[in-house]
């Protein structure tokens, strides 16, 4: 063996043994006596060495005793770790030490395939409930008299999201999309429907934008006359909602955590890498639609965070 494929101890043990050999034939003087002794030393403190380190690296020493505190965890980096369905693609290990499965690796994360959460999210739940209580108990608010909803919608935008994102088309193309899949998803509409009509209606010409916008109108308004619900009724208390100022704080904050150069409003979890099954999964979706359905917007949100079909409060 090519004496570069040796590890350390390796070397040294041969070094010793070729110096043994010139001892042994003649060929030493008290020199290479003071070698052999040296190399030997040397031998014995790479082994204690090797063996008194740490199995943890040194690094990641602290990693145990921060997750026993309790204040985060570890969780897999969406950045790297790609899914469909919440079903991982290709092969991901699991890290004992940082308790998830880890990604392949890229800036979001440094490399590791993992980012340190800290979000408390027993008190965002609360904060939730609450606000959901307080929404329920509060008078409806009156649209303000003669003011047109498009330009009362603005000054929430800017308020929001400042005037870039505000203005950003391919942003706002992907949130309208999404809130219009989730409309008639809530109405009964299945993924392979909604699938079916994306394939057909990308097939077709591209249409021009002002038609569009008024066809847009039109289908919202009979969709609405249909079910039973009033279109204007229902803008005036999503904008009034979503004008609360902790409304506005979390949409903010959802914002400022969307990944980047992606459609998706919030970074998808990998719920079968926490071994959530794919009926499970299922059942959760089922209840994220019921929730979503029946008004309680943000706690559909969060469930759809996790099941990395987002919904729910608005990054408009």
């Amino acid at each position: 063996m090519d004496a570069k494929e040796l590890t350390a101890p390796a070397r040294v043990q041969s070094l010793i043994a070729e110096l043994d050999w010139c001892i042994a034939n003649g060929h030493a003087g008290p020199r290479t006596a003071q070698a052999v002794e040296h190399a030997r030393a040397a031998l014995v403190a790479i082994i204690s060495d090797a063996a008194q380190a740490p199995a943890v690296p040194v690094e990641l020493q602290a990693v145990e005793h921060e997750l026993k505190r309790g204040d985060g965890f570890w969780r897999t980096c969406s950045g790297c770790y790609e899914s469909e369905d919440g079903y991982p693609v290709g092969h991901y290990p699991h890290s004992a030490i940082l308790g998830c499965t880890l990604g392949g690796g890229c800036s979001e994360c440094g490399g590791i395939g993992a980012v340190w959460d800290d979000t408390d999210y027993g008190a965002m739940a609360d904060a939730m409930h609450a606000e959901m209580i307080a929404q329920e108990n509060a008078a409806p608010v009156a649209p303000a008299a003669g003011a047109p909803f498009q330009g009362r919608v603005q000054p929430w935008l800017l308020e929001c999201f400042g005037a870039e994102i505000a203005a950003d088309r391919e942003e706002r193309n992907h949130r309208f999309f999404e809130e219009a899949t989730e409309l008639v998803q809530a109405f009964g509409m299945t993924a392979s429907e909604a699938h079916q009509l994306v394939d057909y209606t990308f097939g077709r010409p591209i249409g021009e934008p002002a038609q569009e916008v008024g066809g847009v109108m039109v289908t919202l308004a009979a969709l609405c006359l249909a079910n039973g619900l009033d279109m204007h009724a229902a803008g005036e208390t999503e904008l009034a909602r979503i004008r609360v100022p902790g409304t506005v704080a979390k949409i903010r904050a959802k914002q400022a955590a969307k990944p980047k150069h992606s459609p998706l409003p919030a970074s998808p979890a990998p719920l079968a890498a926490a071994g959530l099954t794919g009926e499970q999964i299922a059942a959760l979706r089922k209840a994220s639609a019921v929730l979503s359905g029946t008004g309680y917007h943000d706690e559909a949100s969060t469930l759809n965070a996790l099941l990395a079909t987002p919904h729910g409060d608005k990054q408009s």
